[in-house]
This record gives C-alpha cells, sequence and structure tokens, in this order.
C-alpha cells in the first residue's frame, strides 16, 4: 500500500513538474494568455507530491514507536505555532486585543458600586464614563457582577489582561485536577505540552482576546469532571450549576446528573442558594430587569451572513434556516435520555459526563466559537478514561480536537481574508456553512461518545 503511495506521488510529481514547465514556457508567449501562477502553482504542486513520495519512502523505514512520536508531533505543531502566530498578528494589527466583552462586565461592575442601573449601558449614564465597551450591555445574572469587582480598582485594559490570565492560569489549574484522577502516568515534558495546548486551543485565544468569561465555565467544568471522579457527588454537582447559572445554556452540561440522587441535589440546592443570595443583594427588581435580558437576548441567533462571519463565529445548523433549532431540540432530548438510560445500564459516568458537557456548543442558541471551550473538558474527560483503560488517546479524539483548533482562523479567512487576497475564492460563499471545522469536529465528538456509550464499553 505505502509504496504504491510512494510510486505514484513520484509519478504524479514527474508529470505536473513538466506541464508546470510547460505552463511557464506557454505564459512567455502573449498569443497562449496562460497566466504565470498557474505554472508556478502546477511547480508547488509538483514538488508536494515529491516530498509525498521521499516522506512515504522514509516512513516505511522507521519503527512503530518512532511513527507514533512523529505523528504525534505533527498534531501538536499547530498547537505550538498557534500563539507565536496570533502575536505576529497582533503586532502588525491584523489581530486585535480588544477585550470588548470584559469591558461590559467591568463597566457593569462600576454601575454597581455607583448605584446606577445594572442593566443598562454605560453610556446611557451621564454620571459615569467608560474607557472601553460604553455601549455593550452586561448579560448576565445580577450575581455574576461580584466577580468583576475586585478589577475595578485598575484601569480597564490592564485589568482585561489580569483578568485573561487569572482565568488562563485557573483553567489549566482545573485541567491538571482532572486527569490527576486517572491512573495515568505522564511525564512532565508531556503535561506541559498538553497544558500549553489548552493555552493555545483555538477557542481559548479566542475568549481571551474578547476578555471573555468562557474559560472560566471550561474550568469549572473541569473540576465538575475531577470531583466526579473522586465521587465528591456534591462538589460536582455545585460545579456544574455554576456554569448553568452564568449561561442557562450550559444547563446541558448536567447530564451526568441524572445519574446520581446527590449530584443532582446538590446542583438544586447550590443554586437555590446562589439565587437566594443574589436577590438578598441586588433586589427582586434587578432581576426582574434580568429576566428581561433574556427573554430579549442580545440579537440570538442574528442574521449575520456567512461572508460576515469571522473568528468568533461558529453557527452549525445555519445551514438548515428556520429548521435549526429541530437538531437542537432532538439533540438535548437525546442527550438526557441517554443518560436516564444509563441508569439501568453500565455505561460508565464518564461518557455521560462528557456527553453533556460535550453538546453545550451545538445546543445554545449563541452563534459564536466561545462555547467551543467546553470541548475542553469533554476531549479530557474519556481521551483519558480510555488511555487509562486501553493504554491509547482515541484518534478521533485527536481529529476532533485540530478541527476545533483550526475553526476561528479557517472561518474567517473562507469568508473575508481569503476572498480579498484572491476574489475568485467568492464561489465558496454558498458553501462556507459546510466549510466549518468545529462543524466537523464537533460532530466527530458527539458522535463518537454516543457510539461508545451505546456499546457500553465497561472494562
Amino acid at each position: 500500500m505505502l509504496k504504491s503511495v510512494e510510486n505514484s506521488s513520484a509519478r504524479l510529481g514527474y508529470y505536473s513538474f513538466v506541464f508546470g514547465l510547460l505552463t511557464f514556457v506557454g505564459s512567455l508567449f502573449p498569443q497562449f494568455e496562460i497566466p504565470v501562477f498557474l505554472s508556478v502553482i502546477v511547480v508547488i504542486v509538483s514538488f508536494s507530491f515529491f516530498i509525498l513520495s521521499f516522506s512515504t519512502s522514509k516512513w516505511q523505514t522507521y519503527s512503530r514507536k518512532s511513527k507514533k512520536r512523529i505523528l504525534w508531533g505533527l498534531f501538536f505543531l499547530p498547537f505550538v505555532l498557534y500563539i507565536p502566530v496570533n502575536l505576529g498578528l497582533l503586532s502588525i494589527g491584523i489581530v486585535e486585543l480588544k477585550l470588548h466583552d470584559f469591558g461590559a462586565y467591568y463597566n457593569a461592575a462600576v454601575r454597581w458600586l455607583h448605584n446606577a442601573p445594572l442593566y443598562q449601558t454605560t453610556q446611557e449614564i451621564p454620571a459615569l464614563d467608560a474607557q472601553i465597551s460604553g455601549s455593550m450591555p452586561y448579560l448576565y445574572p445580577p450575581i455574576v457582577v461580584l466577580i468583576f469587582v475586585p478589577f475595578t480598582f485598575l484601569p480597564p485594559v490592564i485589568s482585561g489582561v489580569v483578568w485573561d490570565l487569572t482565568i488562563l492560569t485557573f483553567l489549566i489549574w482545573s485541567v491538571s485536577m482532572l486527569i490527576s484522577t486517572f491512573n495515568v502516568t505522564i511525564n512532565r515534558r508531556k503535561k506541559l505540552l498538553l497544558y500549553f495546548a489548552v493555552a493555545s486551543f483555538g477557542p481559548t485565544i479566542t475568549w481571551m482576546k474578547a476578555g471573555q468569561i468562557s474559560g472560566l465555565l471550561a474550568a469549572l467544568l473541569c473540576l465538575s469532571g475531577a470531583t466526579l471522579r473522586s465521587n465528591r457527588h456534591g462538589l460536582s454537582g455545585a460545579f456544574t450549576t455554576l456554569g448553568g447559572i452564568v449561561k442557562p445554556f450550559y444547563a446541558t452540561s448536567g447530564a451526568h446528573l441524572l445519574r446520581h440522587r446527590k449530584r443532582f441535589l446538590s446542583a438544586v440546592v447550590s443554586g437555590a442558594a446562589i439565587l437566594l443570595f443574589g436577590l438578598l443583594v441586588f433586589g427582586v427588581d434587578t432581576h426582574l430587569e434580568y429576566l428581561d435580558v433574556l427573554r430579549q437576548g442580545k440579537g440570538w441567533e442574528t442574521a449575520t451572513g456567512p461572508t460576515n462571519w469571522n473568528a468568533g463565529h461558529f453557527n452549525p445548523f445555519y445551514i438548515l434556516g428556520p429548521l435549526k433549532h429541530l437538531p437542537r431540540i432532538i439533540i438535548v432530548l437525546g442527550t438526557a435520555g441517554l443518560a436516564l438510560y444509563s441508569n439501568k445500564t453500565e455505561i460508565p459516568i464518564e461518557y455521560i459526563f462528557a456527553l453533556g458537557v460535550s453538546i453545550v456548543p451545538l445546543a445554545g442558541p449563541t452563534t459564536n466559537t466561545l462555547a467551543l471551550s467546553a470541548s475542553i473538558p469533554a476531549i479530557l474527560m474519556v481521551g483519558f478514561y480510555e488511555l487509562e483503560h486501553n493504554g491509547e488517546f482515541p484518534k478521533i479524539l485527536a481529529i476532533s480536537t485540530l478541527l476545533i483548533h483550526i475553526h476561528p482562523y479557517t472561518v474567517e479567512f473562507v469568508s473575508k481574508f481569503g476572498p480579498q487576497i484572491y476574489p475568485p475564492l467568492k464561489i465558496l460563499t454558498p458553501v462556507i456553512p459546510l466549510l466549518q471545522p468545529a462543524l466537523y469536529g464537533m460532530g466527530l465528538l458527539v458522535g463518537y461518545l454516543v457510539y461508545r456509550s451505546w456499546k457500553n464499553p465497561v472494562v
């Protein structure tokens, strides 16, 4: 098989190289009207075939261990390069650290400290001045604003950077807590590489550029998984509830609560206690204003066309038009049904937890990349569970992770930068919704979890 790939690649490389030379010669004669760039592209393709042939030849000489090391090296390469690439784009102004979302949180905390309405924008209050995000509303429950009060003692931009670094540190620590519950030996170098991959994960960089709260929610879900694995069911339920309080559509991450009465009761009691505390601190009227925010939304399911999508967009069901809510309903009900069904079986709780968490980006009403951070605890939970029991991290999960990772800039390229640089790429506009890498990454992740759950993989 590999030998035939080697030979075929060599032949294709030779033929395409000859064709490239012929097109180059033809481009020298105006009457043929052959663009020079065509010959350049053909020659590049020919060299690609030569490289493939040579690589295939060398690959056959490597040991199984060496092949595995090379494949994992190639897998981590996009993660290793992602931060330097972003820093480079930041330095030349293509990417900006806008911190818009953090600015909205910061301004809300300032309004609360000045006894101003929480759910008005700072721009609407003449007595207050906002350095950033003055026109952006605050969209979360009143009690969440208390998290941001300590950050108001610094200027907003500096506070935003401190917020990002604090939450990133908390996320990495939470990841370490989750993986420490598995009986898997990982040396320090591999752990550092894993933590670096979490920090440079596409959705992680996306929420950091906005100063968003999604990283905190991913960290809480990691802690929920860690305490679940440690049989601290009360804490697991509480951590799960915290995410659902901040963003209600994170409630789907509570599928594992349906498997254990103590976890479920802990989640309910925690939610009720937080609500009661919020009512005591902020009053009923402020909470009624928050309900208005939920009812009106922030433009849920906005009709932003694919040509205006950027690194922050993830709209998995856009192509379905008015039927886009149907798969969401099916996914949520199917997950709840599988969780309840698992009570009568021996399906490992790790799969149910991961499935509930992984459907957050698919079931929610928002159309952005931020919720994809929830895939971190889902992938790690099942990946390390199978590594512990089968001695190998599932390849499908690795592919899923890579597809989710490359999603932000792939979408922005095919929708914006690509057509600007090379206008003929506009032909891709109708199929942009099908070119979302995370659509297939999340499909692989959820599909794998359902398959493994249904197969009842008890070891």
